[in-house]
């Protein structure tokens, strides 16, 4: 479809005015587009995740500006380029690091991930009692006492099946 005003270009901007009740639909080039104060300059892509790191390390605030005193990457950086810079960060950062992590793990503070095959029968066994385990508590928090009473028995099934 070609621009509705210069009729050489191709139409990438297109307007619906609603104009005495009818509907009209415009269609422009980028070009026609700017001239008529449709749209205006589209932003570089540095601009938009310049002004995106700039968010961060704002709403981040003193954290934000921590550093590690062994690389000198600050918690904004990590941040904004999801990579730390040496080992000594996860320290460094682990009081920040915490709630990140939990909230991409859907509240879980460890790694959430599958279990290898060739991690064997034991590994499997001892997450699911650790998660049996953390739901248990869970339940008897919300004083869901008939679905603790059944995940702990379940629980105790696998223990005993263990010590056999």
């Amino acid at each position: 479809m070609l621009c509705d005003n210069c009729g050489k270009e191709v139409a990438t901007v297109h307007l619906t005015e609603i104009e005495k009740g009818e509907q009209k639909e415009r269609h422009y080039c980028e070009a026609c587009a700017q001239k008529k104060g449709v749209v205006g300059k589209a932003p570089s892509l540095q601009e938009i995740l310049g002004g995106m790191i700039q968010q961060q390390i704002k709403a981040l605030g003193e954290e934000g500006m921590a550093q590690c005193p062994f690389c000198g990457i600050r918690f904004g950086e990590f941040r904004a380029k999801g990579r730390m810079g040496c080992p000594n960060d996860y320290d460094v950062f682990h009081k920040n690091l915490v709630p990140l992590v939990e909230k991409i793990q859907g509240g879980a503070s460890q790694h959430r991930g599958r279990i290898p095959s060739r991690a064997g029968k034991e590994v499997a066994q001892e997450m699911r009692r650790r998660k049996l385990k953390s739901s248990l508590a869970e339940l008897v928090k919300s004083e869901d006492y008939e679905e603790a009473a059944r995940v702990r028995d379940e629980i105790r099934r696998m223990e005993e099946s263990d010590a056999s």
